[in-house]
C-alpha cells in the first residue's frame, strides 16, 4: 500500500483529482484508489480520526468526525469486494498527525506493508503559498509576517523521522516538490514514486492558481470588508490576472533567508538520510541571492480600484442601454395606441 501524506501546497489536490479520474488506467495496472474515506478527491476522512484534539476541533474537521469514524471499516469492506490490488491512499491531513502509531496499526489491518510518500517544499515558499491560499479563501486580512521565531512545524526532518520510526526509514519516500513540478512533470514524478506507468494516466485540470502580490493586496481589502466571493471580487481578480502581473515573493529576501537558514541543518539531514545526497542539498537557492524582488501588495489596491471602476462604468453603460431600450418601447406603445397608456388609464377611473 502507498500512503501519500502531502505536504499541503505541494499539488496534493492535483494528484488526488488525477487519481480519482483515472480509475480505469489504475485498475489496468493493478492499482486501486479507494472510494471509501474520500471527501472531495482525497482521503480526508481516513486521516481525521488520528488528528490531535486541537486540530480536530477546527471547523474544517469537526463536522465530519462522525463520518470519519466509519471510514476505515468502510475501506475494509470495499477491499473485500474486489481483487487484491496495490492501494493508494492520499490526504495532506496526515501531515498534521502527531501520534503515528495508530495510523501504522490501521494500515497494517488492511495491507501487509505500507510505503509513505511525502513531498517537501522549501520552507519560505511553503509559508508564502499557504498565505496565498488563506487570502483566496477569505481567511487572511493582514500581511504575511514572521515572529521572532520561525514555526517549528516547518522542520521537515522531524516530520519524516516521525513517520520513519513507525513505518521504517526504507519505507518513507521523500520527493522534492520543486524538482517534481519542473517542466510540469508532477504526475510523472508521483507515478514514478509509487511504481505506476504514467503513460496512460491523464492529468486532471490544474485549478488552484496562485494570486500575484497585486491581486493579494486587493483581495485582503475585500476580506476585511466581508466581500469575499462577491461577483465584483471575482471580476476584478479575473481582470487583474488577465493583465499578467508577474509572480513575486511575499516575504522579503531577508525574511526568506532567515526561514531557510533556520532549517538548514534539518534539510541537510533529510537530503543525506532519506535521499542519499552526500552534498546535503535538499532545495535550490533561487530567490535567496540578488535583488529582493518583492513588490508591495499595496500597489495592487490602486490597480484593482481602477479595474473596479472600469467594471462599474461597464455596468452603468449596460443600465443606460436598458433604460434607453425601455423608453423606446414605451414610445412605440404610445404611438400605436394614440395616447399615453397612463392617460387612458386615468379616463377609465370611476369619478
Amino acid at each position: 500500500m502507498w500512503l501519500h501524506i502531502g505536504l499541503p501546497k505541494t499539488a496534493s489536490s492535483f494528484v488526488q483529482e488525477t487519481l480519482k479520474s483515472n480509475a480505469g488506467p489504475l485498475s489496468a495496472q493493478g492499482y486501486l484508489y479507494p472510494r471509501s474515506g474520500r471527501q472531495g478527491a482525497g482521503h480526508r476522512l481516513l486521516a481525521f480520526p488520528f488528528l490531535p484534539e486541537n486540530r480536530a476541533r477546527q471547523p474544517d474537521v469537526a463536522p465530519h468526525l462522525e463520518a470519519a469514524r466509519k471510514a476505515w471499516p468502510a475501506l475494509e469492506r470495499e477491499l473485500t469486494d474486489g481483487p487484491e490490488r496495490n492501494l493508494i491512499l492520499s490526504s495532506e491531513y496526515f501531515c498534521d498527525v502527531q501520534e503515528i502509531a495508530p495510523v501504522a496499526a490501521a494500515c497494517r489491518s488492511i495491507a501487509a506493508s505500507t510505503r509513505v510518500v511525502v513531498y517537501l517544499r522549501r520552507q519560505d515558499r511553503f509559508l508564502e503559498s499557504g498565505y496565498n491560499q488563506g487570502v483566496k479563501a477569505g481567511l487572511q486580512t493582514g500581511r504575511l509576517g514572521l515572529g521572532p521565531e520561525v514555526p517549528k512545524s516547518l522542520d521537515w526532518y522531524a516530520l519524516v523521522s516521525r513517520w520513519a520510526r513507525h513505518f521504517g526509514r526504507e519505507n518513507v519516500i521523500v520527493r522534492v516538490f520543486e524538482e517534481a513540478v519542473a517542466e510540469g512533470r508532477m504526475i510523472e514524478d508521483f507515478c514514478a514514486a509509487v511504481g505506476l506507468d504514467s503513460g496512460p494516466i491523464v492529468p486532471a485540470e490544474r485549478r488552484n492558481a496562485r494570486l500575484s502580490n497585486e491581486v493579494l493586496g486587493y483581495r485582503r481589502v475585500e476580506n476585511a470588508l466581508g466581500l469575499t466571493g462577491s461577483r465584483l471580487a471575482h471580476r476584478v481578480t479575473e481582470r487583474m490576472r488577465a493583465v499578467g502581473y508577474p509572480e513575486r515573493h511575499i516575504l522579503s529576501r531577508k525574511e526568506r533567508i532567515r526561514v531557510v537558514e533556520a532549517f538548514e541543518e534539518s534539510n541537510r539531514r533529510v537530503a543525506r538520510e532519506f535521499l542519499g545526497r552526500s552534498d546535503g542539498r535538499l532545495f535550490d537557492r533561487e530567490g535567496l541571492e540578488g535583488p529582493d524582488g518583492v513588490v508591495s501588495d499595496a500597489d495592487g489596491v490602486g490597480a484593482a480600484l481602477a479595474v473596479a471602476w472600469d467594471e462599474l462604468n461597464g455596468e452603468l453603460d449596460r443600465l443606460r442601454r436598458e433604460v434607453a431600450a425601455l423608453r423606446t418601447e414605451l414610445q412605440g406603445l404610445r404611438e400605436r395606441n394614440g395616447r399615453p397608456w397612463w392617460a387612458r388609464w386615468r379616463r377609465r377611473r370611476p369619478r
